[in-house]
Formats: structure tokens, C-alpha cells, sequence
């Protein structure tokens, strides 16, 4: 992690080659790339674990397995 302008910054790597693609600064949304270096497809989802929606979320999905697994 670098600090550019007071904020912190994560590195975002290629997951197959380890190509250093961009530093990003994001909490929440979809990002996705192709790798210049191999062409791999990388794609990364950000979510805010913290909010009530995202937890419930969490939770339904968590019990909506259970149940499916239960049958």
C-alpha cells in the first residue's frame, strides 16, 4: 500500500502474471481488465461489508445455501 495525496492507495496486480496494472482507491463496484502483459481477464468486486444492505445480503445468501443444501 503507497499514500499519494494523503489517501491510501492498493496495488492491483495481474493474478497470473503479477503485472502491476494500476493502484486504486475503491470501496465499493466492479472492476474489471485485460492484462496488457498475458491478456488474462481480471476482475475484482468491491463491496462496504459494513452497511446494513450488505449484510443482510450476506445473510441471505448464507441461509438461502443452507436451505438449498438441506433439501
Amino acid at each position: 500500500m503507497i499514500t499519494i495525496n494523503n489517501r491510501p492507495y492498493r496495488e492491483l496486480r495481474c493474478r497470473a502474471c503479477h503485472k502491476l496494472i494500476c493502484y486504486e482507491y475503491i470501496f465499493a463496484g466492479r472492476l474489471s481488465f485485460t492484462c496488457p502483459r498475458c491478456g488474462e481477464l481480471n476482475e475484482y468486486v468491491y463491496k462496504h461489508a459494513k452497511t446494513k444492505e450488505n449484510i443482510d445480503t450476506i445473510e441471505n445468501n448464507f441461509t438461502n445455501s443452507i436451505t438449498r443444501g438441506d433439501e
